[in-house]
């Protein structure tokens, strides 16, 4: 990552050190993770699935805006279709997130992500 992650053309990596998995859904016996970026379910040892990765995504949003670690929407003033977005990405029920897809082809990414 460049030395200010907020300057216009910086690159961010995301990468994933080895807890990963491919079945559609799974569960863990132990958590594995950073405890502010896990999914509810997960936490709850419920089945989950890359609905979770949604989650933890949103909450990397909110870091590389704000420059904290939350889930807490409240805590913030978002734009409303950023706020639209996490709110989305931050549901508690995993079948009310959306998709990379519908992520990708949200309105606040489309105008300041390019």
């Amino acid at each position: 990552m460049t030395k200010d992650p907020c300057k216009r053309g910086a690159r961010v990596k995301l990468c994933d050190f080895g807890v990963s998995h491919q079945p559609e859904q799974y569960t863990w016996e132990n958590i594995f993770g950073t405890e502010n970026y896990i999914a509810p379910e997960i936490y709850r040892s419920r089945l989950y699935s890359k609905k979770a990765d949604v989650w933890s995504l949103g909450v990397i949003l909110i870091w590389l805006i704000t420059r904290t670690v939350s889930s807490d929407l409240q805590a913030f003033s978002f734009s409303k279709n950023l706020n639209r977005l996490l709110k989305k990405m931050l549901s508690k029920k995993p079948s009310k997130r959306p998709s990379i897809n519908k992520i990708l082809q949200c309105t606040w990414l489309r105008l300041n992500l390019k």
